[in-house]
């Protein structure tokens, strides 16, 4: 029984002393976690795409509620305004720097 005693007294002991308070993180910790969701972030999530540059695959206008115009640039798809839809051609390289849509170089000659 002796045991016994012994094992509630470093129980209680702890107890006796008070809540315990948690030990603030580490800075160097901090700074780990604080890089890894720097380096994990997108920061054009909700934004659209930040900056687009590539050559346009492929050009289709989706049907539903509204009207889509999107441009397939590389392996990705993109909505652009009409305007810019009823310009660009395939093979053209474009770009979106954030704002505006513009072409860089043409393919070939404008077909009209």
């Amino acid at each position: 029984m002796g045991w016994r005693r012994r094992s509630a007294r470093r129980c209680e002991a702890p107890a006796a002393a008070g809540p315990r308070q948690p030990r603030p993180p580490r800075l160097a910790a901090v700074a780990v976690v604080l890089a890894l969701a720097a380096f994990t972030a997108d920061i054009t999530i909700g934004c659209g795409p930040a900056y687009v540059y590539g050559v346009v695959a492929q050009k289709y206008a989706s049907t539903g509620d509204r009207m889509t115009w999107i441009l397939q640039v590389e392996d990705e798809f993109y909505p652009v305004p009409q305007a810019f839809y009823d310009r660009v051609q395939l093979g053209d390289t474009v770009k979106f720097d954030g704002r505006a849509w513009s072409v860089v170089k043409r393919a070939g000659p404008t077909l009209r």
